[in-house]
C-alpha cells in the first residue's frame, strides 16, 4: 500500500477518475464522491474502490457509456467522475465520508439527505 502513496495518492487531495478508466484507482481506502453530469449523486467509503464500484453495479471502463444505478440508465463515461481522496490511517476516509455527506447532501446517500431517493430494489426468491 505505501506504494500508492509514493505515486501521489496522499490523503491531502482529491484526484479525479472518469469512468471510463475506473482501473487506474489503487487499492488503498479512500472516501469517493460519484459526480454525474456536474452533480454530487452520491458520497462513500472504502478500502478497496474499485470493487466497491463493482458492487454498486456502475460498470466503468467497458465502452464508451456507464451504467449508473442510482439514475438506472446508460450514460457516456465523460459524464460520469469518481473524485476520490485517498488516507493514510484507516478511520480517516471514513469521518471524511460522514463530513461530506452532511455538507453535500447528495440525493442518494440516506444519512441527512431529505432529497427524493430512487425505489430501493428487492430481490424475490422462488423456490
Amino acid at each position: 500500500m505505501a506504494s500508492h502513496y509514493g505515486n501521489g495518492h496522499k490523503g491531502t487531495k482529491w484526484i479525479t477518475y472518469d469512468a471510463g478508466c475506473p482501473l487506474e484507482m489503487p487499492d488503498v481506502p479512500c472516501c469517493y464522491v460519484v459526480i454525474v453530469r456536474g452533480e454530487a449523486i452520491y458520497v462513500g467509503q472504502s478500502k478497496h474502490p474499485f470493487s466497491r464500484m463493482v458492487s454498486h453495479g456502475l460498470n466503468c471502463g467497458w465502452g464508451s457509456s456507464t451504467y449508473v444505478p442510482w439514475l438506472d440508465e446508460h450514460i457516456s463515461a465523460k459524464e460520469v467522475l469518481l473524485k476520490c481522496k485517498f488516507q493514510h490511517r484507516l478511520g480517516d476516509y471514513a469521518m471524511l465520508e460522514i463530513r461530506l455527506i452532511d455538507r453535500l447532501k447528495p440525493r442518494f446517500n440516506c444519512i441527512g439527505s431529505t432529497k427524493p431517493r430512487r425505489k430501493r430494489i428487492t430481490k424475490v426468491n422462488r423456490g
